[in-house]
């Protein structure tokens, strides 16, 4: 092989060298893209979590402060929002409801966004479940529910479909006893809500 021929070899040799640092640093430089691109959105929904946290904070401080002081504000307040009005006792555990929607609401947004664990998340699942069972939260869901997140919306109605499932169930169940005339209690979780990740599952 000449002179020429090993120029050329080397040549070829140096331009395919140049081309896969140039592709690897493309490579490197996209993946960093990507890394600044998904850094600066996750800030820009944790700052978009933060603000609606501190108005939802600020909303419930108030209208706790304000209304429970005021029975004809609170009377107000309430009829302008289509809610039904009572006595000054009944209308103040209408706002304690609404307050702890709201609180309910945060919770689930929080662990929508995967800012909530498990240890948080699974308990307060229980303590949602609980208090869609009281009578005050079931009668007044319907007029609150234009007021909330359509995902928590939807979260809150696959709970009550499923309470409504298992008590079908149980009614019939009562109806049909077997010999023994005993059934196990139903230890049935509600229904994980869409976008949320289900809880870990732990070995006993």
């Amino acid at each position: 092989m000449g002179f020429a021929e090993w120029v050329q070899v080397v040549s070829v040799a140096g331009l395919i060298c140049a081309l896969l640092i140039s592709h690897l640093q493309n490579r490197n430089t996209a993946r960093q893209a990507r890394e600044a691109a998904d850094q600066t959105r996750a800030a820009r929904q944790a700052l978009e979590r933060t603000g609606y946290q501190g108005f939802m904070r600020a909303q419930a401080d108030w209208r706790s402060f304000t209304y429970v002081r005021d029975p004809e504000l609170l009377r107000w307040h309430l009829q302008i929002r289509g809610y039904p009005v009572d006595t000054d006792e009944a209308n103040r555990r209408t706002l304690y409801v609404l307050l702890k929607l709201d609180v309910h609401e945060e919770s689930f947004l929080s662990r929508r966004s995967g800012l909530l664990d498990d240890d948080i998340w699974v308990p307060w699942q229980r303590v949602l479940d609980a208090d869609l069972r009281v009578p005050e939260f079931i009668s007044l869901w319907s007029f609150a529910r234009p007021f909330y997140a359509q995902s928590f919306v939807d979260h809150v109605d696959k709970i009550f479909d499923h309470q409504a499932a298992v008590e079908a169930v149980d009614t019939a169940e009562s109806h049909s006893l077997p010999a023994n005339g005993q059934f196990a209690p139903s230890l049935a979780e509600p229904p994980a809500p869409e976008g949320v990740p289900p809880p870990e599952s732990s070995a006993a």
